[in-house]
């Protein structure tokens, strides 16, 4: 199910106009191709990532649809993905020669670290992500 799957999505990935987007950090070609995959060349963008998989009971009382994961696996990026979320801001120009700039945190002049205002801001200007 490929078009369920999140891997890269496009080679203009970065510059879409999206406001949510699911990355894989680490996508693979799939290891098994078909005849359509070959025929629209959907090998060339990964969308998953394989997988070795086990079927077996793990207990009687199984449940279906129930993953059991390696957590070295997971501690090593598998399933890892990045979200990127799109925020605009409008910058304008005034008749009286001014405009608007978003600029880094106001520092205070004594310590040189962000004012108590501007502590969650990042260098450019812009929140940091907690």
């Amino acid at each position: 199910m490929g078009k369920q799957a999140m891997g890269t999505i496009g080679y203009n990935q970065r510059n879409r106009i999206d406001t949510l987007m699911y990355l894989l950090a680490y996508p693979q070609r799939p290891m098994v191709k078909t005849k359509t995959i070959e025929l629209i060349d959907f090998e060339k963008l990964p969308a998953g990532q394989n997988a070795t998989v086990a079927v077996m009971s793990y207990s009687g009382y199984d449940i279906e649809d129930a993953l059991v994961l390696n957590k070295a696996s997971l501690d090593r990026g598998f399933g890892r993905c990045l979200v990127y979320k799109n925020a605009k801001c409008t910058l304008r120009r005034y008749t009286n020669q001014t405009f608007d700039k978003v600029m880094g945190p106001m520092l205070d002049a004594t310590t040189h670290k962000p004012i108590w205002r501007h502590s969650i801001l990042d260098a450019d200007g812009i929140c940091s992500p907690r």
